[in-house]
C-alpha cells in the first residue's frame, strides 16, 4: 500500500499542473456538477451484501460534499462450529452506512471543473451491524440447544483522504481515495441468552476469542482477551486507513 502511494503521488501532483499550460477549464454549459457513484470495495473485500452509492455535488467551482448510504454487513467472524464448544444453526444480520465528504479539488493542480482531479478532503463514516445466530453448545456431556448469540457493532470514522476523480468521455467516471487516515471508534458487544449455564460463559467467550483471532489476527491488537472474555464488550479507539475506488457516472 505504501509504495503504490509514493507512486500515485507524484502523478496526481504532476501531471495536472503540465496539462494545465494546455487546456483551460470547461466553460460553464458544459459543467456537470453531479456525480453518482457505485462503491464495490467493501462488496469484495468484506461483504458481498455491502451495497454503498453514493451522491457528489460541486458547491463552487473547486468544491464539493458528498453523502453515501449504503448496507453494512461485517465478514463472517467464525466457521459453522466454533472449536468443540459450539455449533451455528443458523443466522441472521442486518445493518448499514451512512456518511459525508466535504472535498478541495486543487486549483492550481487540476485543468477542469470540480468535480474532477486532485483533491484533499475530510470525511466522516458511521457503520452499523446486528447479528443473531442460533447455536448449539456443548459442555462435558451436556449439549444445550437453541441458544442465541447476539451482537451490535457500531463504527464511527472520522479522518482525512487524497484521491484522484478521473472524468472519461464527460460522463463515465472513476473516483480513487489514495490515502485516507483516519480514527476510528469501535464499540461492539456479544451476548449469550437462553437455556444455558452462565457459568460456562468465560469458557464460551475464551474459545471465540481464540478463533477471532486465528482468523483475523489484527484483532488481537485491538481485543483483549480478559476483557472480552468477562464481559463480551469491545470499546476502543484506534487508528485505520481506507483505500477505495468508485465507478461512477457524471450528469
Amino acid at each position: 500500500m505504501k509504495i503504490r502511494l509514493l507512486v500515485w503521488i507524484p502523478v496526481l501532483l504532476g501531471f495536472p499542473a503540465a496539462a494545465q499550460a494546455q487546456q483551460q477549464d470547461k466553460p460553464d454549459t458544459l459543467w456537470r456538477r453531479n456525480v453518482l457513484k457505485l462503491n464495490p470495495t467493501q462488496m469484495l473485500a468484506y461483504n458481498k451484501r455491502n451495497v454503498v452509492i453514493a451522491w457528489e455535488h460541486a458547491v463552487k467551482a473547486h468544491q464539493t460534499f458528498e453523502a453515501k448510504v449504503g448496507f453494512f454487513g461485517l465478514p463472517r467472524i467464525t466457521g459453522d462450529t466454533i472449536l468443540n464448544l459450539a455449533a451455528i444453526t443458523s443466522r441472521q444480520s442486518a445493518g448499514f452506512q451512512v456518511g459525508g465528504s466535504y472535498r478541495f479539488y486543487l486549483k492550481n493542480r487540476n485543468v477542469h471543473y470540480a468535480p474532477e482531479g486532485v483533491y484533499l478532503g475530510a470525511f466522516a463514516c458511521y457503520y452499523y451491524n446486528q447479528f443473531q445466530n442460533t447455536l448449539n453448545l456443548y459442555h462435558s456431556t451436556k449439549t444445550y440447544s437453541g441458544v442465541v448469540l447476539n451482537s451490535q457493532t457500531s463504527i464511527l470514522s472520522v479522518g482525512f483522504e487524497l484521491g484522484y476523480h478521473f472524468v472519461f468521455k464527460n460522463h463515465l467516471t472513476i473516483d480513487m481515495v489514495l490515502a485516507g487516515p483516519d480514527i476510528t471508534y469501535l464499540a461492539a458487544s456479544l451476548k449469550l441468552r437462553g437455556n444455558w449455564d452462565n457459568q460456562y460463559n468465560e469458557e464460551f467467550m475464551g474459545g471465540l476469542y481464540s478463533q477471532l483471532v486465528e482468523r483475523y489476527p489484527p484483532l488481537g491488537q485491538v481485543i483483549h482477551r480478559g476483557e472480552f472474555k468477562t464481559s463480551g464488550i469491545v470499546d476502543h479507539w484506534l487508528p485505520f486507513y481506507k483505500y477505495i475506488i468508485q465507478i461512477g457516472w457524471n450528469f
